[in-house]
């Protein structure tokens, strides 16, 4: 049976019905029957139906929903929490978030990051950070940010979270950070080299007769000048050899 005490305070064991989960949310009952059972999409004939959002998290967590609780329109309250965690009703603790009351109508997005019902590696907490949320830890605007994320081939490849919400995880991010700051050193260093001598080192074809000559390329017969070893495109080149050199290795 559902529980009759309100979401938050019930059970961890318990199973909560619709009426209880709108009054812990603060949304309205039909919102709920969505987020159990799906709701109708335009789409298709042989386009496959959106998976429900309880549905999907229980799946994450591993979590068992029985025919005998989805005829009972009951759902565990570990799912629900996991699910108000992972979309921004919920913060870590499982509170209601305050602000969240005073949304928009339509398409909102969480006040800060949000919590994957699949915790990290690890096992500590994954965070999910939707657009608002990465535009300012860029300090860009949104409109920006979805110019990257169209244009930029090497931008992160994005998730649609339970409400068909756009969010990445922290861990795309940092790998984004290596991108952008790759990207502000070759900046720095100058236009890219020409080529690379047998040895693997970086060179550019001199600009004036008087530059000194490290060698001449034989595809063009022209003389290039070698990068500093301290050089940007001369450090990634070594690099790339050792890591050509060990995966030989394994």
């Amino acid at each position: 049976m559902g529980s009759d005490m309100a979401g938050k305070d019930a059970p961890t064991s318990s199973k909560l019905n619709d009426q209880a989960i709108a009054d812990w949310f603060g949304v309205a009952k039909s919102a709920v029957g969505k987020w159990r059972i799906g709701q109708a999409q335009a789409a298709a004939p042989d386009a496959p139906r959106k998976t429900p959002a309880f549905v999907r998290v229980a799946a994450d967590l591993g979590v068992n929903l029985t025919a005998e609780d989805q005829a009972a329109a009951l759902v565990p309250r570990t799912v629900v929490e996991a699910f108000g965690k992972a979309v921004g009703y919920l913060d870590a603790a499982g509170e209601l978030i305050p602000e969240i009351q005073d949304k928009p109508k339509g398409r909102w997005s969480p006040v800060a990051p949000t919590i994957d019902p699949v915790p990290d590696e690890n096992g500590k907490p994954r965070k999910r950070w939707y657009k608002p949320h990465i535009a300012d830890e860029y300090g860009i605007p949104e409109g920006t940010l979805s110019a990257w994320m169209n244009r930029d081939p090497e931008f992160p490849t994005p998730h649609q979270d339970e409400l068909s919400r756009t969010y990445l995880y922290t861990e795309q991010l940092e790998a984004y950070d290596k991108v952008l700051a790759r990207r502000e050193e070759e900046k720095a260093a100058g236009p890219a080299p020409n080529g690379h001598d047998e040895q693997g080192r970086p060179w550019r074809f001199i600009a004036k007769r008087t530059d000194r000559a490290d060698g001449v390329d034989t595809a063009t017969g022209r003389a290039y000048q070698l990068l500093p070893a301290d050089s940007y495109y001369a450090k990634k080149a070594v690099a790339a050899a050792k890591a050509g050199k060990k995966s030989r290795q394994s």
